[in-house]
């Protein structure tokens, strides 16, 4: 007989579980149990080979406006949110790649050659709103400095600024160095400001 998943069930079982009662007949209970393990020992098995095998369906990893999405539903249990607004269709929102990370990455909105010890200013078609109290740092991705000595011009964001996001890359190296659209340029670092009472010594 077959069961859930197309696991045969022995019909021995099943007359078993009709033998039970409790008028007495509870020496039906250990035969039973030592049918069932091997049951569901089988089980187990499949499916840890299932998992194994990468068989198990998963659900596909959540897209960009689906992660943007959940960020939103949860802005009402978090003190601070930090906004971002696309001016086209090349831009992309600042995340962070993991939970531990400091910064969220920034990523370019075209095409920018850097000339061999030059620099230039790397767009990122991005307006952000601030958390109240905060203000913005860019600063640079080791990958870039370490694999392709490419630094970032740090600057400040204020909470007031309204313009459009722009980072300064410079290229020390004695090559062009080509940034394409949607590569990761910066990290856009928020902190807390704190503005102490001025006292003279």
């Amino acid at each position: 007989m077959a069961g859930a998943g197309g696991v045969t069930v022995s019909k021995a079982v099943i007359r078993s579980f009709a033998f039970v009662r409790l008028n007495g007949s509870s020496l039906m209970i250990p035969y039973v149990i030592s049918k069932l393990k091997p049951l569901a020992q089988f089980l187990a098995c499949q499916l840890y080979k299932m998992v194994q095998q990468n068989t198990v369906p998963l659900d596909d990893p959540p897209s960009e406006e689906a992660e943007v999405q959940t960020q939103n539903k949860t802005m009402a249990v978090h003190d601070h949110v930090l906004k971002a607004k696309k001016l086209s269709d090349k831009a992309s929102l600042p995340l962070r790649t993991s939970r531990f990370a400091a910064g969220y990455d920034l990523s370019s909105a075209a095409d920018v050659t850097i000339p061999a010890r030059g620099k230039a200013m790397i767009p990122t078609d991005l307006i952000i709103e601030l958390p109240e109290g905060t203000y913005a740092q860019i600063a640079p991705r080791s990958g870039l400095d370490t694999e392709h000595v490419i630094d970032v011009g740090v600057s400040v964001i204020e909470e007031d600024f309204e313009g459009p996001i722009v980072v300064l890359l410079y290229n020390h190296s004695e090559e062009d160095f080509e940034v394409k659209c949607g590569d990761l340029i910066a990290q856009l670092i928020v902190q807390k400001i704190i503005s102490p009472v001025m006292l003279e010594l």
